[in-house]
């Protein structure tokens, strides 16, 4: 699959290495749901629960990993945003999310809220 970067947000380039020593180099970036709103629009939003590290995922979807990711469909871990997210993110468009686009989807991770 190829892999995407969109402007604006932090970034931070991820390697991770397989145990045959492969690597898959991917971009994990920080933006407001303002900057995914396109990609929700266009159906390519994938939400990852926040008990899973999106680093995994995304290399669990470069790397095709069929079974790991039917495992994370079946427990409701990845999945479709709702239509209730969506409501609450447009109501919310600073709100932050880290985020990876693999290729036709965006894989997305709602950031905790920082506490004052």
């Amino acid at each position: 699959m190829r892999m995407g970067v969109t402007d604006g947000g932090a970034k931070g380039i991820e390697k991770i290495m397989d145990s045959s020593g492969n690597a898959s180099t991917f971009t994990i970036e920080q933006g407001e749901w303002m900057w995914l709103t396109m990609h929700a629009d266009s159906d390519r939003i994938i939400v990852i629960d926040q008990t899973l590290d999106l680093k995994v995922v995304v290399k669990a979807v470069i790397d095709d990993e069929v079974s790991k990711m039917a495992q994370w469909l079946d427990a409701n871990l990845v999945a479709k945003p709702t239509f209730v997210q969506v409501e609450q993110w447009n109501e919310n468009p600073k709100k932050k999310f880290r985020f990876s686009i693999v290729q036709p989807y965006v894989l997305v991770q709602e950031m905790p809220e920082m506490l004052h």
